[in-house]
């Protein structure tokens, strides 16, 4: 054993005094206070809790291939105990860096190019996308009753099925209809398990396609309903 300012090496190389707790033969090294490397660390960095640096520095993984971009599936790998690994890797084909688990932001998420989640994403903060999100899996957005939502674009699209409040509005995609109390439409639209109503004054169009002017209306006058067709009264019905 090799000690430096210690008369007590417990190792290979010693240097300084302090508490050996993870290495313990002479193909090992302890160093009680700092190591500044200058050049590169080769071989393997494991079970490390802590790789400080300073505020102007980062910590860099070099896979030193060469070319304008990291090898494919360079990047970080904690390891499970029970042999499932966390991965979070260089994807070379689709130019990306893939996550194999759920990721949990606490703070805001944002995104300057297309963003692709094919699992959970929980963000507590606010989201600022600046291009395409692209989710495969479902999106839940809210987690209380006093949560709203807000949509500042000018257009929406919805391309599939859209499901409000458990059948409450039901948009059938396929078929191009709608149900208000029933997800399965079979008119155009489909009204189940409640009552229509058309305010005071107001009028129940039918458009002929013939530029006529034809509804039903609720007239407050003589507490009347009335069918007009083609600008014209064909029937009047009224309480005596």
């Amino acid at each position: 054993h090799i000690g430096i300012n210690n008369s007590l090496p417990s190792v290979g190389l010693t240097v300084g005094n302090g508490t050996v707790d993870n290495v313990s033969d002479e193909d090992d090294a302890y160093i009680a206070g700092n190591l500044e490397v200058d050049g590169t660390i080769y071989g393997s960095i494991s079970g490390t809790s802590d790789l400080p640096g300073t505020a102007s520095e980062t910590f860099t993984v070099d896979t030193d291939n060469g070319g304008s971009e990291p090898a494919d599936g360079a990047g970080y790998v904690i390891e499970g105990g029970s042999g499932v690994d966390v991965n979070f890797l260089y994807d070379a084909t689709n130019d990306r860096m893939t996550l194999n688990y759920p990721l949990a932001i606490t703070g805001g998420l944002s995104a300057s190019g297309d963003a692709s989640i094919g699992g959970g994403l929980s963000v507590s903060g606010a989201v600022d996308l600046s291009s395409t999100l692209d989710v495969s899996g479902d999106v839940v957005i809210g987690s209380t009753g006093s949560n709203s939502v807000t949509i500042n674009g000018t257009n929406v699209s919805i391309s599939n099925n859209l499901n409000i409040d458990s059948n409450t509005l039901y948009i059938d995609a396929s078929n191009d209809r709608v149900g208000i109390g029933t997800n399965t439409p079979s008119l155009r639209l489909s009204v189940a398990e409640g009552d229509m109503g058309i305010d005071r004054d107001r009028k129940a169009i039918m458009d002929m396609d013939d530029g006529s002017d034809s509804y039903w209306t609720y007239d407050t006058t003589d507490n009347s309903v009335k069918l007009v067709m083609d600008s014209k009264l064909v029937v009047r019905i009224r309480q005596k």
